[in-house]
């Protein structure tokens, strides 16, 4: 077990993430809090992806953190495509790492 958590699927993480969202047990990162600064959207953009869009890709296991790293897609209320990168700190603590547009959309980055 790597920071809580053990690796989850696709479907599993997002079911989790959107779990955390709704009990409130969300950390936002500095970075993360950056990086939607800089592509110009707000916090409830950044919601409003992870309510509504899709895990595509299996995670990534991040050798520094110790962490599983997952992705995020969808369309934020005016249209650009975002991913958002996210982990979890335990069973039920939700971390926000970044944000950043894909204008190629649908996982190609």
């Amino acid at each position: 077990m790597e920071s809580g958590v053990l690796r989850l699927g696709r479907t599993d993480a997002a079911k989790l993430i959107r779990h955390c969202l709704r009990q409130g047990r969300i950390r936002i990162t500095r970075h993360f809090k950056e990086q939607l600064a800089a592509e110009g959207l707000t916090i409830g953009d950044a919601y409003y992806v992870l309510q509504q869009g899709i895990v595509l890709h299996e995670p990534e296991h991040d050798v520094f953190f110790q962490q599983w790293r997952y992705r995020m897609e969808g369309t934020e209320p005016d249209g650009k495509y975002v991913s958002i990168i996210f982990t979890f700190e335990g069973p039920e603590d939700g971390v926000l790492v970044t944000i950043f547009s894909d204008e190629g959309g649908r996982g190609e980055s």
